[in-house]
């Protein structure tokens, strides 16, 4: 899946193709863990967590074609922070490392930008 097909712009029917395919496949955050992402772009879906909250949804689109998601609040924290240094849209990939961290009411995910 070629990168510029992910963007969430997509034109082409093609693109929009595989933009939806990559939010609907999306593989969990967690799975991501200490691993470096380098993503091209970050989407948000309004979404609720397990106890009806309104929470946001992340997708990060990755320029190998992956994609990962996330509802963490730590992954919040971290997205608006991204988006008010370099905006919602990137120059370059930017590269992550999404990490595990332990909280009073078990763990939550963030990541770290290199």
């Amino acid at each position: 899946m070629e990168t510029n097909a992910l963007i969430a712009n997509a034109t082409t029917h093609e693109s929009k193709v595989n933009l939806f395919r990559a939010l609907t496949n999306a593989s969990p955050f967690s799975e991501a863990v200490n691993k470096t992402l380098s993503v091209v772009q970050i989407i948000d879906q309004p979404a609720f967590n397990d106890q009806g909250e309104p929470v946001n949804r992340y997708f990060f689109l990755c320029e190998d074609g992956a994609a990962y998601m996330s509802m963490a609040l730590g992954v919040d924290s971290c997205v608006k922070a991204v988006r008010s240094i370099w905006g919602s849209d990137f120059v370059e990939p930017l590269q992550i490392v999404p990490c595990q961290v332990k909280t009073k009411n078990g763990h939550t995910y963030k990541f770290t930008v290199l």
